[in-house]
């Protein structure tokens, strides 16, 4: 896999719009990878910074990042080839995730987001049973984080319409359970919305 880190140029025009608009983020972004299968690769990103200057983007395909807008970026990028992790259970690794806590309404099966802080968490303890980590509570710090409302293409003209998008960033410390339904989590990422900025999660020894 590749984890290469964007710093972005505050006073280009197309880099303005895609601090604004997570989809338009990844519009820019795909320009760096020729066509895929989405089921079989996975490209994950995470607008950061204080000034949302930053972009990290994990991809199991070699970025070009030569295919960017000019001026896109104010230096050019650092990329970070890397293998699977040396996960061992019971390791406690620090971790930040930006997600879409959800569920599935029983009735119209449409997605719904979760806005109390005690489903989020909730939400994050069943995605750990799922993906082979178990939260150490107290070190949980929830906040929300960008994008509440923004414009994005629907329907088959895809007109651009206004959509309310639950994103939460989520920072403490995990144990780890199964390390290999962990690593499959670090490829493929947490949770629905991964077009959108979430379910990258990162890891770092404490």
């Amino acid at each position: 896999m590749y984890l290469s880190k964007l710093l972005l140029n505050p006073r280009n025009r197309q880099v303005a719009k895609d601090q604004a608009n997570p989809y338009e983020l990844h519009r820019t972004l795909m320009r760096a990878f020729p066509p895929f299968d989405h089921e079989a690769e996975r490209v994950l990103f995470r607008l950061e910074g204080t000034h949302l200057d930053e972009v990290l983007v994990q991809s199991t395909l070699a970025p070009e990042w030569g295919g960017l807008p000019d001026s896109y970026l104010i230096r050019p990028p650092g990329i970070k080839e890397f293998g699977p992790l040396a996960l061992q259970p019971g390791q406690p690794l620090r971790f930040r995730l930006r997600a879409n806590p959800a569920k599935r309404d029983a009735e119209s099966h449409k997605r719904v987001g979760l806005y109390k802080e005690e489903e989020r968490l909730q939400w994050l303890d069943r995605k750990g049973a799922q993906h082979g980590f178990v939260l150490v509570a107290e070190t949980i710090v929830v906040r929300p984080a960008l994008w509440r409302e923004m414009k994005l293409p629907s329907g088959k003209d895809r007109k651009q319409t206004t959509a309310k998008v639950n994103v939460v960033d989520f920072d403490g410390v995990m144990k780890v359970v199964d390390p290999g339904q962990l690593q499959t989590a670090i490829e493929q990422g947490v949770g629905p919305a991964k077009g959108l900025g979430c379910g990258l999660l990162s890891l770092a020894r404490l």
